[in-house]
């Protein structure tokens, strides 16, 4: 379904520091019609080379201090305008679990993001 899609994330903190936000940026092939053509690839990650489309970063309204072994886990969902086709809203919902304090503490967030393009 193209009017929504929705994923689940699930990280492990490999360093101490400030949480500051979410980057995101994909990856697509283009199948050749043509028995034997090449396959396109468009990556616009960080390790890729550089294209126009760039990376996207969602910035946290507070930043969140976070240590080393700590579980970052949560949804996103990108949700498509009925009006405006090129346009979407991508919310994110998230928790990390801190891996220095009892099982129960938890920090909890969730913002939206209207994009257009």
């Amino acid at each position: 379904d193209l009017e929504e899609m929705k994923g689940d994330f699930h990280f492990c903190m490999e360093k101490s520091g400030v949480f500051h936000g979410f980057t995101a940026w994909f990856t697509v092939q283009f199948e050749s019609l043509e028995m034997g053509g090449a396959t396109v690839k468009l990556n616009t990650g960080p390790d890729s080379e550089p294209t126009h489309w760039k990376q996207t970063l969602f910035m946290l309204d507070r930043p969140v201090s976070v240590n080393v072994g700590d579980i970052l886990s949560g949804t996103v969902t990108l949700h498509r305008n009925p009006v405006w086709r090129r346009h979407m809203t991508v919310a994110l919902h998230w928790n990390i679990n801190n891996s220095k304090s009892d099982a129960d503490s938890c920090q909890v967030g969730s913002k939206s993001f209207p994009m257009w393009r």
